[in-house]
């Protein structure tokens, strides 16, 4: 009590502590509201310039996916072209490879039996110098003949990893144009 009393009492001309604690108040919160309402004005102003600023950026962003999207699906179409001729002359390839393969192994047998027959041939008859000379021949046609079959099938295998390769650029191509595609359509999506 004794504090309201004092407080309430003053100078004659000078206004009283709680006076001037509700001026100080009255003043702080006209300026409060002043700064607020500058404030908010400002920020609506941002924030207008910042839609824009978005709408801009996803429109560009929009085309330039579709445009690497229709790239890489150029790209993917020209892959699977190229891939389609690969594997119709990996196919042929491999027919005219087993032709070949079959005929290699059928004259490596042939001079295997060859041999065989040279050298029960030789063992049977007396004179050994006689059959030398056909035994190395037949002995020689059978190493050129397996080395052939062998040469055959190395060239079939190196053949088909062209083709995997081939198959796995084409994979990776059709990959990224989902993973595009998915990004657009979410982006899209998440603009409406």
């Amino acid at each position: 009590l004794f504090f309201v009393a004092v407080v309430n009492r003053g100078a004659a001309g000078t206004p009283s502590l709680l006076e001037q604690s509700r001026r100080t108040l009255s003043d702080e919160r006209g300026q409060f509201e002043q700064w607020c309402n500058s404030t908010l004005a400002a920020q609506d102003g941002r924030r207008s310039a910042l839609r824009q600023l978005l709408s801009q950026a996803q429109a560009s962003s929009s085309s330039d996916a579709l445009a690497q999207i229709s790239q890489l699906s150029r790209e993917a179409s020209n892959l699977a072209e190229k891939l389609e001729v690969a594997r119709l002359a990996a196919a042929s390839a491999s027919r005219g490879r087993q032709q070949r393969l079959e005929a290699a192994r059928l004259d490596a047998d042939d001079a295997a039996r060859d041999v065989e027959a040279l050298g029960r041939a030789q063992d049977a008859v007396a004179g050994p110098k006689v059959f030398r000379g056909l035994l190395e021949e037949a002995r020689g046609a059978r190493g050129k003949f397996k080395a052939a079959f062998e040469q055959l099938q190395l060239t079939s295998s190196a053949n088909s990893s062209e083709l995997s390769a081939l198959e796995a650029q084409y994979k990776s191509t059709q990959s990224s144009i989902e993973q595009m595609q998915h990004q657009y359509f979410t982006t899209q999506r998440s603009l409406e």
